[in-house]
């Protein structure tokens, strides 16, 4: 299976998703702090912002998601 920004984005979707539902147990159990779950989610969160951001810039050209090939800082004539 090929990966790309969007199967990415809807699967930190749903594990951000999973965590908020599993997470409020897990605290309530004393299996993970309160202060864990909150820093694991903002960390989730993060990721998500950061491949959304990706995706943009993406579709803006400004930082297009390609394999380079030869040397970019080689100017051809």
């Amino acid at each position: 299976m090929a990966h790309n920004l969007d199967t990415e984005i809807a699967c930190i979707l749903r594990e951000i998703a999973l965590r908020k539902h599993v997470y409020p147990r897990l605290v309530k159990s004393n299996k993970l702090t309160q202060k864990q779950a909150d820093q694991e989610l903002a960390t989730m969160e993060a990721v998500y912002q950061r491949l959304v951001g990706l995706q943009e810039a993406e579709a803006l050209q400004l930082f297009p998601l390609r394999p380079v090939t030869g040397n970019p800082w080689v100017q051809r004539e």
